[in-house]
């Protein structure tokens, strides 16, 4: 009887290791198509695009300010585009699916003063969490790292 118990749960186990909690092609494509969106967004100043990559109750943490909703961070955006030019390019991106409908986002990111964007002067990372809504990803928690100021 022990052998048998043990077989089962060596079997359970077995199972339960062997379940993927890798994201679907489907949803990686969505993730990183929605934070394509809201770079472009960010870059041509449309602000009401770029605030609807998150949820109506996000927190969002930027270069140490919080703002919590869409509406903040929209506002937010709004007087931070007045008088600059910067431009946002993604580096690099990693994604980690936490369960079905969540996924934690790791991005790598430069922001340059200049059209070409060959030489950045800002670096850092956002660590973003995207929430599932419907057919949707939708981010419902940022963080935004500075990290340096480069070529200076």
């Amino acid at each position: 009887m022990r052998f048998i118990k043990a077989c089962f749960l060596i079997c359970l186990l077995a199972f339960f290791s062997s379940m993927s909690w890798s994201l679907s092609v489907e949803d990686d494509a969505a993730i990183r198509k929605s934070i394509g969106v809201y770079t472009s967004a960010w870059n041509e100043r449309r602000i009401t695009d770029f605030s609807n990559a998150f949820t109506e109750n996000t927190v969002f943490i930027n270069v140490g300010e919080l703002f919590v909703g869409r509406a903040a961070i929209r506002a937010r955006h709004f007087k931070i585009y007045e008088n600059n030019t910067l431009k946002l390019k993604i580096e690099d991106i990693n994604l980690r699916k936490l369960r079905k409908d969540v996924v934690v986002a790791h991005i790598a990111w430069r922001i340059d003063n200049s059209a070409d964007l060959s030489t950045g002067i800002y670096s850092g990372s956002f660590t973003q969490f995207f929430l599932k809504e419907g057919n949707e990803w939708l981010i419902v928690s940022s963080q935004d790292i500075f990290f340096c100021l480069l070529g200076i």
